[in-house]
């Protein structure tokens, strides 16, 4: 039963554990990456030349603000969120009583499909950040006509990756509303169906009592049953 593993509270320490360490983790980093970016400053000041200090500022900090994009979302509320629509779905697949009903497995395999486009949509937005910094950094190395080739065709990358992020993830979307969409008109089809067999079933008797056919095996006969 699920609701043993996710209730339990060793699953529950452990995810505050993990979101914890994440953020512990990008706290280190910026903190050290903090401190050189100030020592470079001031050597730079003394040296009267900005080059490595831009270079650091902006290569190193590519790292810094991928590694904030990938802790916001598996420690800030993206990742909250992103449980919260996963328990959504649970239920709308499972019914109210999921919890009780649903296997490790069925949850594993639910958080998997949900998590595919999530990862996606945080990749890209890493990719976007990193391109920006770091074509920053090429211009000032380099400058026109190198720094524009190298952005335009990096440019071209990024285009591809968000065509691929979010057009192929609304074509996946709009395909899971329709499958839902039609799961409904089946399920209504069925129940009028079976509404339209039990009205067939009543018969009134002559003198206005209202009989039940209850159909059996094909070699036995008809039962009447008495409403």
């Amino acid at each position: 039963m699920i609701q043993d593993y996710l209730e339990s509270e060793s699953e529950l320490r452990r995810r505050v554990e993990k979101r914890l360490e994440e953020r512990k983790g990008f706290l280190i980093h910026i903190a050290i990456y903090a401190a050189v970016v100030v020592g470079l400053g001031v050597l730079s000041f003394m040296l009267g030349s900005g080059f490595f200090l831009v270079a650091t500022a902006f290569g190193w900090g590519a790292g810094v603000v991928a590694h904030a994009i990938d802790t916001y979302f598996k420690a800030g509320a993206p990742s909250i969120r992103m449980e919260q629509s996963i328990w959504r779905e649970m239920r709308a697949t499972y019914g109210d009583d999921w919890r009780e009903t649903a296997s490790r497995a069925d949850y594993n395999e639910m958080r998997g499909r949900l998590m595919k486009p999530y990862n996606k949509r945080k990749e890209f937005l890493i990719h976007l950040s990193v391109y920006a910094m770091i074509n920053v950094l090429i211009w000032y190395l380099v400058g026109f006509p190198v720094a524009l080739l190298a952005s335009g065709g990096w440019g071209l990358g990024l285009v591809a990756h968000g065509v691929d992020t979010f057009v192929a993830h609304g074509r996946s979307g709009a395909l899971e509303r329709e499958v839902e969409r039609e799961r409904e008109r089946l399920e209504n089809a069925l129940q009028k169906e079976k509404r339209k067999r039990a009205v067939d079933r009543l018969q009134l008797t002559s003198d206005g009592e209202l009989l039940e056919l209850i159909e059996e095996e094909p070699e036995t006969a008809s039962k009447v049953k008495r409403r």
